[in-house]
């Protein structure tokens, strides 16, 4: 089952990226900040929804899920600057591999971010070679459709995103 505060953190994260552009720094940034504080009011409707053993309203347990923010707001940040790191690595494999952006360059694109991205989080938590098992190398396998969903939301996010974006006053 899917929580509020993971669709938080995904929306979040989407979000952020897609409004500041093609500043890798400003991404991580916005990104992070918009999946923390989606995930916590995520986690306060989920808190508000879920359990009943509280009987708090709607504001007490958003107000009550923000508790944990600073921790959501950690999280995201490791999680975004890791998936910028992972990105940009296996992209530099891909150009350098002339791998192309056929149905087996995305497939090769997924896998190795999937792999790299495991690399750099272990690395970060001091086990360099946990989660290495067939479950990881059939989740960068099967994640080949998600390449090709990519492909398909940054057409999304050119076509109404950014329109959007653009039509702001403030925007530049």
């Amino acid at each position: 089952m899917i929580t509020g505060a993971q669709i938080g953190s995904i929306f979040g994260s989407s979000i952020g990226q897609a409004l500041v552009g093609d500043n890798v720094f400003a991404r991580v940034a916005a990104g992070s900040a918009l999946a923390a504080t989606l995930q916590t009011i995520g986690g306060g409707f989920d808190r508000f929804f879920n359990d009943t053993s509280d009987n708090l309203s709607l504001t007490d347990a958003v107000t009550a899920s923000f508790d944990t923010f600073g921790k959501n707001l950690g999280q995201a940040f490791q999680s975004q600057a890791i998936g910028a790191v992972s990105s940009f690595l296996t992209a530099e494999l891909a150009e350098s591999l002339d791998v192309g952006h056929s149905f087996g360059g995305q497939l090769f694109n997924t896998t190795a971010n999937t792999l790299i991205g495991r690399v750099i989080t272990n690395a970060v938590g001091g086990d360099l070679f946990a989660g290495f098992t067939g479950d990881l190398f059939a989740h960068g396998v099967n994640g080949a459709p998600n390449g090709i969903g990519f492909d398909l939301s940054h057409a999304a996010n050119d076509n109404v995103i950014m329109k959007l974006r653009w039509s702001l006053p403030h925007a530049a």
